[in-house]
């Protein structure tokens, strides 16, 4: 296994990834109300070529690609914390500037998440 050429085929995905991610962010998606954080995730997963894309009674997105007796699963929540009321905000916060901590820091971003 080349290691760099590993990396090297993942950076191109870099932009589009990019993309993708700040797509998702900017649908609200409080518990109990991702369906677009969902739809979003399904169209990547059937544009990048998922042999299988479901959605199961609860909201779960489920993707599966390949076969073999080894099923390798990822788990990820998609909801976001509630912004609460934006009264108590004494400040506006730039969306590119909230953009940008949240892939600088995730744990930071749900903070902002909460005061913006």
């Amino acid at each position: 296994m080349d290691l760099q050429a590993i990396k090297q085929a993942a950076a191109t995905y870099g932009p589009a990834m990019t993309k993708f991610l700040r797509e998702i962010v900017a649908f609200p998606g409080e518990s109990a109300e991702e369906k677009e954080h969902v739809e979003r995730i399904e169209k990547e997963m059937k544009d990048l070529g998922f042999d299988e894309v479901e959605v199961d009674p609860m909201g779960n997105i489920l993707g599966y690609m390949g076969t073999g007796k080894t099923l390798i699963a990822f788990d990820a929540h998609i909801d976001t914390v509630g912004i609460g009321n934006r009264d108590n905000c004494n400040f506006e916060l730039n969306k590119e500037i909230f953009l940008q901590f949240y892939f600088l820091s995730p744990r930071l971003s749900t903070v902002l998440q909460y005061v913006y």
